[in-house]
């Protein structure tokens, strides 16, 4: 039989890691909420859609010069940047950079088709992860969330045609 004393500091460690561990993933829930509710595609959403959202996301740890999306490549799959930065090019031209609280990727959740654009990590960076498959199994489960999001395209499309004419 083992030491009891050890016995004991070894689960009240434990303990201490799982507690600590549950804190950090409840203020990374809070942070892609936060950030989730900037997004102009949720836009119209509530705060009990953008919470559902969130709960689907992964948080995923991405290393510096990694080339996160691909332009001309297909993808499923949107980003909401937590902390770091990166950068945004289209036919080789720098376009933008976006750190903490910005999103990229919202296409893809949409519809099928070739990115628009590459993105590569200037920094390490720790980035919400959502798949147009997560975000269909909400819309089926949630008809009104599908229409929010219909009213968020329309204030886009109309915006765009805006600056078009």
């Amino acid at each position: 039989m083992g030491n009891p004393i050890i016995s004991q500091a070894l689960v009240c460690e434990h303990t201490r890691d799982m507690e600590h561990d549950a804190a950090s993933s409840r203020k990374a829930r809070d942070q892609v909420i936060a950030n989730l509710a900037t997004v102009r595609l949720f836009s119209s959403c509530g705060k009990k859609e953008i919470r559902a959202i969130a709960k689907t996301a992964k948080i995923v740890q991405i290393h510096s010069g990694t080339q996160i999306i691909t332009e001309g490549e297909d993808g499923d799959t949107m980003y909401v940047v937590l902390t770091g930065s990166c950068r945004v090019a289209r036919n080789g031209r720098k376009l933008a950079s976006i750190g903490s609280g910005a999103s990229f990727g919202e296409l893809a959740l949409l519809s099928k088709g070739p990115r628009t654009a590459t993105v590569v990590a200037v920094t390490d960076m720790e980035v919400a992860v959502i798949t147009r498959r997560q975000l269909n199994k909400l819309l089926e489960d949630a008809p009104r969330f599908a229409r929010k999001l219909l009213e968020s395209l329309a204030d886009v499309v109309r915006d765009l045609d805006k600056k078009v004419v």
